[in-house]
């Protein structure tokens, strides 16, 4: 039986791709991202209230038992 190494063993359709992110995706997960942030930002001063009014019925039902 022929040796072979383990290169000649990997039979892909496709061509293995390189590990680094390509300039292109940074760019795309950036574009993404910010217009993701312009979108909920509006919202962080509601989630706010929502949270701390939760916070202090919780407190409240907790110091009333």
């Amino acid at each position: 039986m022929p040796e072979t190494d383990t290169e000649s063993l990997i039979r892909t359709v496709t061509p293995i791709t390189s590990k680094e992110t390509s300039l292109g995706n940074k760019i795309l997960d950036a574009v993404i991202g910010i217009g993701a942030m312009v979108l909920l930002l509006p919202l962080a001063p509601f989630l706010l209230a929502l949270w701390l009014w939760d916070r202090l019925q919780r407190e409240d039902s907790e110091s009333g038992e």
